[in-house]
């Protein structure tokens, strides 16, 4: 008779009982599994640096090696390994010690073989689960860095053909200039070459900027109406480990019906989760990270507030400075770029903070066609 699913999953039996070891090795291959037989924990933990192991099985008390003290040099190795710890009545209380050192379970001798296999299926099956969630938070990593990327890259060109659009105007002046005096009837003669050479070379930054105009996104195409909660949403469940491995309450508060925005949702999704990275990382051990939305009018509001070290007066007014925060932070983009991207989703910014308390950024977006025409940088040094 079996019970429960057959595996191939490789079972490290710890026991310096032959009678209980052989008893055990039995059964578990009776069940398809790959019994690994260990007399003692010293022979164990050198099997463990060569087989790859789904689950222990160790008694607890062992010459040598206690089974609660194996438990500590399993998790050394492997701290998702777990171990399932075999014991008698009289030890049941060290067992109960034992899983609070992070022992999975136990299991009391004597014990039916059903009751046995049962426990070993539990423990693999936790097993598989963090290995599942391991490779599933790797691709949603290797994922997030991709898009984060390619957000990054395309903010910088939208910022790059900003700046080339913002010289029409003084390229234009300037040839105007030198074409007044060239006009001129009095223009000493080497003057009027060196003038000429100037006006040439403004022709030809002129002539560049039209043919990057092309290039230059118009503001709202390929937008789509997302709901900005699901968003968060998606951000907070990535990010969510971090704030708790660094005792960190992650506040949420979002509006109960849906907030739609015309978005495209990689660009925002990305900014979002820069800025609350950003939150979690400036923020000490036991500090609050909170992250709400609501509804103010025709308005969207999201906000990001931290009770980190904030931002000096002089530090707050240049922080969208793309000069003065070149660097690439946390998210694979900076601030310049979250600005960038908020802007182009016909919304603004407006920043509070103060030294030593911390910093709270407010993200305002029309609900629907509309624009909000509030500066994008309002920065306050409380």
């Amino acid at each position: 008779m079996t019970y429960g699913r057959r595996s191939t999953d490789s079972i490290l039996v710890v026991d310096d009982d032959p009678i209980v070891l052989e008893f055990m090795t039995v059964l578990l291959e009776q069940q398809g599994y790959r019994p690994i037989p260990c007399p003692g924990p010293l022979d164990a933990l050198e099997k463990l640096g060569k087989d790859e192991v789904g689950l222990v099985l160790t008694d607890i008390v062992m010459p040598v090696l206690s089974g609660i003290d194996l438990i500590e040099k399993i998790h050394a190795i492997d701290p998702d390994l777990p171990v399932v710890l075999i014991t008698g009545n009289a030890d049941l209380e060290k067992a109960v010690l034992a899983i609070k050192r992070k022992a999975f379970d136990f299991i009391l001798k004597p014990s039916r073989p059903d009751q046995i296999i049962h426990t070993v299926e539990r423990a693999l099956k936790f097993r598989r689960l963090i290995e599942i969630e391991k490779g599933y938070t790797r691709v949603l990593e290797d994922f997030n860095r991709e898009v984060e990327d390619l957000v990054a890259d395309r903010t910088k060109a939208m910022m790059g053909l900003s700046t080339l659009q913002g010289l029409r105007g003084p390229v234009r002046d300037l040839l105007g200039a030198c074409r007044g005096l060239l006009r001129r009837t009095d223009l000493p003669e080497d003057m009027k070459k060196e003038v000429s050479l100037i006006a040439e070379k403004a022709e030809q930054m002129r002539r560049i900027e039209r043919e990057c105009r092309v290039f230059a996104p118009v503001q709202g195409r390929g937008h789509a109406p997302e709901d900005l909660n699901s968003v968060v949403g998606e951000v907070l469940s990535v990010v969510a480990a971090e704030a708790a491995q660094k005792e960190i309450d992650l506040s949420v508060e979002l509006s109960d019906s849906p907030l739609m925005v015309r978005m495209t949702r990689n660009l925002l999704k990305a900014s979002l989760d820069h800025l609350v990275r950003n939150a979690i990382k400036f923020t000490c051990e036991g500090g609050t990270v909170a992250v709400r939305t609501w509804v103010e009018g025709a308005r969207v509001h999201l906000s990001v507030e931290d009770t980190g070290r904030g931002f000096p007066g002089a530090t707050l007014k240049k922080i969208f400075d793309p000069f003065y925060f070149p660097r690439r932070l946390e998210s694979g983009i900076s601030l310049p770029l979250v600005k960038r991207i908020i802007v182009e989703h016909k919304g603004a910014v407006h920043v509070t903070s103060r030294v030593g308390q911390g910093t709270r950024f407010t993200i305002a977006l029309p609900g629907g066609e509309g624009e909000v025409k509030a500066s994008s940088d309002v920065v306050t040094a409380l």
